[in-house]
This record gives C-alpha cells, structure tokens and sequence, in this order.
C-alpha cells in the first residue's frame, strides 16, 4: 500500500505537473520563462531509484544467476546519470521587430489549465512572388516570418493587458 501511494503521487507530480511562467517584456522582445513546480522529493526519488535497481540485481544474482549483473550495472549508470537531476527553469526569447504588424490568434489544439489558452503573435509580412524561389533558393520572408514568431500561454484577461502593453513597441493588427 505504501509502494502503491508513493507511486502514485510520483506520477501526479512527474505526469501533470503545474508550471509557473514568469514573461518580462521589453522594447526589443519577450523573455518567457518556465518553471514546472515539482516537489524536490520527486528528483530525490528519481535521483535514488537507480541504487534501488542496484540493489534488487545484486539480491538477484543470489537467486537467478550471473546475469542480473547486466541489470546492475543499467542501474548503476541510470543513479550516475540522475545524480546531478534538478528542476531549472526553461527560458525563451521572444524577439519582435517594430517595423512590421502582428496579429493574434488562438491555437484552438492546445489545451492547457486554468482556463489558459495558447496565443500566437505573427508578423504580416507581405510575400513576394514565391514561384522566384523553385531553383532551390531558401525564401527570406519564410524565415523571418519564423524568427519573430511569437508564442505563449496566457488568459483572455492577460492578454488584453499584454496587448495594450505591446501597443506601446509593436503595430498591431485587429483580426475581422
């Protein structure tokens, strides 16, 4: 019953777990970071769990044989390789240019909790004719379209706030 419980918190937190994002905006771009807030007791167990598979390959050598030497040593390189295991935050920046317009909308496929919503900001960049690039040149409008591409999670009620402060750096364009 114990076992049972502690694998099933362990999985709440290591499955689904809440994730703490901080955005800073500046005249230049977004800085998005994430943290995912999993309890410290997860790592420790994650960090431990290759000298519990140490441990039930050496018991087994005693009953099976010499090859659970082979389960040994995966659990000791898995305890080696999770020894340094801790919870960093994930950061991204976002950068936008001030010259072009951006629109907004909702990625309706991506679902996330407490009633956030994915937002994509895309710039409107005008494209040339793109029949000019069949000979294997790269499109430069393609690639600029995906580096100030921006995307993020937040409400309908931070978004109207991000947009009224992004009013102040960017042109942005209402859909209709």
């Amino acid at each position: 019953v114990l076992f049972s419980g502690g694998c099933l918190t362990y999985c709440y937190f290591a499955g689904n777990p809440d994730v703490k994002q901080t955005v800073t905006l500046t005249e230049k771009g977004m800085i998005v970071t994430e943290l995912t807030l999993v309890p410290d007791a997860c790592f420790a167990a994650l960090r431990y769990s290759g000298y519990v598979g140490v441990a039930i390959s050496i018991i087994g050598v005693v009953l099976v044989g010499p090859m659970m030497f082979v389960g040994a040593g995966a659990g000791l390189l898995m305890s080696f390789k999770m020894a340094g295991v801790v919870n960093r935050p994930r950061q991204r920046v976002l950068p936008f240019n001030s010259m072009l317009n951006y629109e907004f909308f909702i990625a309706p496929a991506i679902k996330y909790k407490h009633g956030l919503v994915q937002w994509h900001m895309s710039p409107m960049i005008e494209m040339d004719d793109t029949d000019s690039y069949d000979d294997g040149e790269e499109d430069p409008y393609h690639t600029q379209r995906n580096f100030y591409f921006l995307s993020y999670a937040a409400s309908h009620e931070e978004q109207a706030q991000i947009v009224k402060l992004l009013a102040s750096f960017i042109t942005i364009v209402e859909e209709e």
